[in-house]
């Protein structure tokens, strides 16, 4: 069982990361391209990916072992997913106009 846990711990580290790497990446294509909601939506499929991998990742390790772990895994990266995806909007929606400033100031 203690197997499960370092897995379901590295599986909120890689939705974790990837919502940090998708701001560093609305951030950086804002400030050279504009563009914000089209890199927003891109940001946020980088991490609906990255839910879906490590929820199919803990399918197949669990689903033969016990149906109450595998739903509760399940569950808990969605929460996770959720929660780092509600995040990353609020933030990119607070900065929103801090990043257009600086793209404007850049191409003037």
């Amino acid at each position: 069982m203690e197997m499960f846990d370092y897995l379901m711990l590295l599986n909120v580290l890689v939705i974790v990361s990837s919502t940090m790497i998708s701001y560093l990446y609305v951030s950086q294509m804002v400030l050279r391209k504009g563009a914000f909601l089209f890199h927003t939506v891109i940001s946020l499929s980088f991490v609906v990916a990255a839910w879906f991998v490590t929820t199919s990742i803990w399918y197949y390790l669990t689903i033969r072992v016990d149906g109450l772990l595998y739903l509760g895994g399940m569950l808990f990266n969605l929460i996770v997913m959720m929660f780092c995806v509600t995040v990353l909007i609020s933030y990119l929606i607070v900065r929103r106009n801090y990043l257009i400033r600086q793209f404007q100031a850049k191409n003037k």
